[in-house]
């Protein structure tokens, strides 16, 4: 069964699993998430990514702003 839920797992996997993010997509997150008011769920379903991952970058924008 372990072979199975890994073939299932990785067929079922963001398709930007693992890529990196470009201004493109920054852009696109932030107005996703603040400008709709839409939840790192649907974003993450829109964007291809994690909801975990939609989640560290937006966490990852927030301290380059108030650093940069």
């Amino acid at each position: 069964w372990v072979d199975k839920q890994r073939d299932i797992d990785y067929l079922t996997r963001p398709r930007n699993e693992n890529k990196n993010w470009n201004d493109e997509e920054d852009a696109r997150l932030r107005h996703m998430f603040y400008g709709e008011g839409r939840t790192q769920k649907e974003i993450g379903e829109l964007m291809g990514r994690s909801t975990r991952g939609i989640q560290k970058r937006l966490d990852r924008l927030r301290k380059m702003k108030v650093t940069g």
